[in-house]
């Protein structure tokens, strides 16, 4: 037997009134806490081999390989489904004005962020490489909050 969110959208109905399938909501959250997750983990390397930072934790060798791992798997996950989800939700939220301002705004921290990627991969200068990298953290940290601005119901 499914869970009664399969069956009856509970998460988010606007996903299934504008066609989604039933399990659009879950997969998306799934991402997306794996994305936010092994970003968390990954902000003690960015502080300690970037800004010099001693803390007491950080993840090494291959944690920290699989984390990143964990990481890139679920971003590419995540740009997917934001892909799917300008298709309709976007649009009709837009032409709707319904929280236009936090879906544009999660629009641009989220281009923020894939523009930021190939500079995290392909930058030599070390300086602009702890600049990117932290932009791409920031970037990350406005993400989550505005996410949950954005989903959170609102009651009037």
């Amino acid at each position: 037997m499914q869970p009664d969110y399969f069956r009856r959208p509970r998460l988010w109905p606007k996903f299934a009134e504008q066609g989604y399938p039933k399990a659009f909501a879950p997969i998306l959250l799934v991402g997306l806490l794996g994305l936010f997750l092994s970003g968390a983990l990954l902000i003690p390397v960015l502080l300690t081999y970037r800004w010099e930072l001693d803390l007491p934790w950080v993840p090494r060798g291959g944690w920290r390989q699989g984390i990143t791992a964990v990481h890139h798997i679920a971003g590419y996950w995540v740009v997917g489904l934001a892909g799917a989800l300008w298709i309709v939700h976007a649009r009709a939220g837009l032409l709707r004005r319904q929280r236009h301002h936090s879906g544009r705004a999660l629009l641009g921290l989220i281009l923020m962020l894939l523009f930021s990627v190939p500079l995290l991969l392909y930058l030599s200068d070390e300086t602009l490489l702890t600049w990117a990298a932290t932009a791409h953290t920031l970037a990350g940290l406005g993400l989550l909050m505005m996410f949950l601005a954005h989903a959170w119901p609102r009651h009037r």
